[in-house]
């Protein structure tokens, strides 16, 4: 059984009126967890950019970022 990974971003922030929010990777799944870990990292990075533009009120060191690349099973 052949296996890939979905690249999954959670950003959070102690800011009540945002929370936390899904990161949706449109390019997966990948072949290997190591190709998964380094998308991964992309979203985070381009995730930042687009935080300090859409909400440059919010520093972008208080944004808490976890990531994971889930087994899909083929």
């Amino acid at each position: 059984m052949n296996e890939m990974f979905l690249a999954l971003v959670l950003a959070c922030t102690p800011v009540k009126e945002i929370g936390c929010m899904q990161i949706t990777d449109t390019r997966g799944p990948y072949a290997t967890k190591r190709e998964c870990v380094e998308r991964t990292g992309e979203m985070i990075r381009d995730s930042l950019v687009l935080f300090r533009t859409q909400r440059p009120h919010i520093h972008t060191n208080f944004y808490n970022f976890k990531y994971r690349c889930a087994v899909q099973k083929l």
